[in-house]
This record gives structure tokens, sequence and C-alpha cells, in this order.
């Protein structure tokens, strides 16, 4: 069972330096992250699943954070991965703003684990001022340290 954040998000899939500039271009890069720690997942597959999840409901959320999750079969536990742009993301909202942070959470359909819970714990991250240190942040590690203290 997942305690915190840092459970999800482990150091070697968060990205500081995102150089994309549209969400297919992030979630790729977030993915290539995310098969560092689970190669069994099928790459391509598991792109495909996101961006039909983003297809169907826009998921930026508060102060410039976007949360895209969806459940796939071809990973065997909940993962995630994070990825912080400093020139913005065009994540094709209706008031045109730039998201500065994505939380990428992919769900085992096998295992759900505690999904909702972990959803909540990021929504409200994102309207804490916990977010501004992760925007501001000079390390994964850093960053790692402010999730692992998010129960």
């Amino acid at each position: 069972m997942v305690k915190s954040l840092g459970d999800i998000f482990d150091v070697k899939s968060i990205k500081l330096d995102v150089i994309a500039k549209t969400k297919k271009q992030v979630f790729t890069e977030l993915v290539d992250t995310i098969m560092i720690s689970h190669p069994e997942c099928n790459r391509d597959e598991l792109l495909i699943t996101i961006l039909d999840q983003e297809d169907k409901v826009n998921t930026r959320f508060a102060n410039d954070v976007a949360i895209p999750h969806t459940e796939y079969s071809g990973i065997s536990s909940m993962a995630g991965a994070i990825g912080v742009s400093n020139q913005g993301i065009d994540y094709k909202t209706i008031d045109n703003k730039p998201v500065h942070i994505v939380f990428l959470l992919v769900i085992s359909k096998q295992v759900k684990e505690n999904h909702l819970y972990i959803l909540n714990q990021l929504v409200k991250l994102a309207k804490s001022r916990e977010i501004e240190l992760i925007k501001n942040a000079k390390s994964a590690e850093e960053i790692h340290a402010i999730l692992s203290r998010i129960h």
C-alpha cells in the first residue's frame, strides 16, 4: 500500500528540465521516464492510452498544474512521473494558460490500489504552497523529499 506521494514518484521519474512544448511531447517524455522503472510496459501502447484519456477530459488543474491519469493493463503497480517546465507547456485549455508542472499517474487495471486517495493528494498539493517549492526546486531529490512528506 502506498504511504506517501514519494512512494509513487521516485527520483528517477522526476524531470526538472522538460523540453516539451505540447501535451503529446510532455507525455512522451514522462512515459520514457516511467519505462526506466517499469520496462514491462509497452511504450507506444501506454502513450496512446494516456493520449486517449486526455482527449476525453483535459486534466489541467489549478496553479498551472496538470494531473493526467489513466488505467493501463500493462503495468503491475501504480506508477507516476513528474515533469517541470520553466517555459510552460501548451495544454490546449480555454484560457490558453500554460502548464508548468505535470503529474502523470498510471494506474494498474489489475491492482487499483488507492488511486483515488493519490489523486486527492495531488489535487491538494496543486492548491498548496508546496507547489511553488516544487516549481522552484533545483533537484529531483528535493521534489521527492517534498512528496515524501505528503500522506
